[in-house]
């Protein structure tokens, strides 16, 4: 049963967002619930898993190349998941378009690979590559996630990415490129 394996976590453990959320508000996100990583949506439908730690590379990765009035709280998650750069226009299309190979290599989402049951064994889940199930009950409501691999279970445990400004504040997202403490730039 997958409710008693160390991989298993709650439903509302993993946080999530929609594809059309900003990459800010990914940050924020996962600052407020103190985790790692979220699961990005389409719609109702879980799309994919993805580190912050890896998201923050792609913005690192991405951030000398985009000049104002570019700013990350518009930028979706949508965008910068896509390998056409849809829903982006202009120089951040352009941008998108030109370091998409770097930055699906960033991010480099993990696939949620379906939905499986309460009462199904872990170990064959386990036997696949890196994946994040939906678990669901009886009743087909969604309960939890299973994580198969202490590398995907590890992503979660780890701190939420941080952003330090120039005076050395620590801020849980790029905002608009400047501290939420004082009027330093966030590099």
């Amino acid at each position: 049963m997958l409710k008693s394996s160390p991989h298993y976590v709650s439903y509302d453990r993993l946080p999530q967002i929609s594809e059309e959320d900003s990459t800010r508000d990914a940050f924020r996100v996962m600052s407020e619930a103190n985790v790692g990583s979220l699961v990005v949506r389409a719609g109702a439908r879980p799309r994919c898993y993805v580190s912050g730690t890896s998201l923050k590379r792609a913005f690192v990765e991405l951030t000398p190349s985009l000049k104002p009035p570019i700013r990350w709280e518009t930028l979706t998650m949508r965008s910068l998941l896509s390998e056409s750069a849809a829903g982006a226009s202009g120089q951040l299309a352009r941008v998108l378009r030109e370091k998409s190979d770097i930055v699906r290599r960033a991010i480099s989402p993990i696939v949620i690979a379906g939905t499986v049951s309460i009462n199904e064994e872990a170990r064959p889940l386990q036997d696949r590559s890196d994946a994040v199930f939906l678990v669901l009950d009886d009743s087909r409501q969604p309960v939890g996630w299973f994580l198969n691999h202490e590398s995907v279970m590890a992503i979660l445990q780890t701190a939420p990415p941080v952003f330090i400004c120039k005076n050395g504040h620590r801020n849980p997202d790029p905002d608009n490129g400047r501290c939420y403490y004082c009027p330093a730039p966030i590099p």
